[in-house]
């Protein structure tokens, strides 16, 4: 779709997982809640209560639930890039490849110096993978704190993405640049509604904003 309609995209890889070809916990826990035949919301809340957990934590909890195995893809809609593919996906012209960590940890959960092995953990394995070392990191989850963004900076990191929603104004101020905010689309608006939305001035007020 991006050849086709020449759109350039932007992809935060957290090498970990595709490294080991180990599926991301939060799909972990909706095929699982799924087969159970939970509900969107109870899934949602399941999710949202595991993020409370350090990642470890978080991998343990999950094994000893739905098994040993349950990190394993059941399919291909489960799984990560492998490393070829991966590989292969950022060469196109219409792809750019950024820093998501290593694990996907939620950082300003974590020491700085735990922040800053994540970080650099995933430049060195896109650099293994892909030949690429990014300017640009997406914080997990878009949390960051005063550290997080110490610790992007003195990595190189030119550029950090939050969830913080808003526009980013240019030209971008030095200060801004590695809390950049960005909008999220969400299924249970209209889309339209959430365009116009955002390319205004107006912050879209739902239960989704905090």
């Amino acid at each position: 779709m991006l050849q086709e309609y020449k759109v350039p995209a932007l992809f935060f890889i957290a090498t970990h997982n595709v490294l080991n070809n180990e599926c991301f916990w939060w799909d972990v826990v909706y095929r699982e809640l799924s087969r159970q035949q939970q509900g969107r919301g109870e899934i949602s809340a399941a999710q949202k209560r595991y993020k409370s957990l350090s990642h470890d934590e978080i991998i343990a909890s999950l094994q000893r639930e739905f098994g040993d195995k349950v990190m394993q893809h059941v399919s291909d809609i489960d799984r990560p890039f492998t490393p070829d593919e991966l590989r292969t996906f950022s060469t196109s012209d219409y792809v750019d490849i950024g820093n998501h960590t290593s694990h996907h940890y939620i950082l300003d959960r974590y020491p700085p110096d735990i922040q800053r092995e994540q970080m650099q953990a995933c430049q060195n394995d896109l650099s293994s993978m892909v030949e690429l070392q990014p300017g640009i990191v997406s914080y997990p989850n878009g949390n960051y704190n005063r550290e997080t963004l110490r610790e992007a900076r003195d990595l190189g990191f030119r550029f950090g993405i939050t969830v913080d929603k808003g526009k980013n104004y240019l030209p971008l101020k030095e200060k801004n640049m590695l809390t950049l905010g960005r909008y999220v689309l969400w299924c249970n608006n209209p889309l339209k509604m959430q365009c116009d939305i955002f390319r205004s001035d107006m912050m879209l007020k739902s239960r989704n904003n905090h």
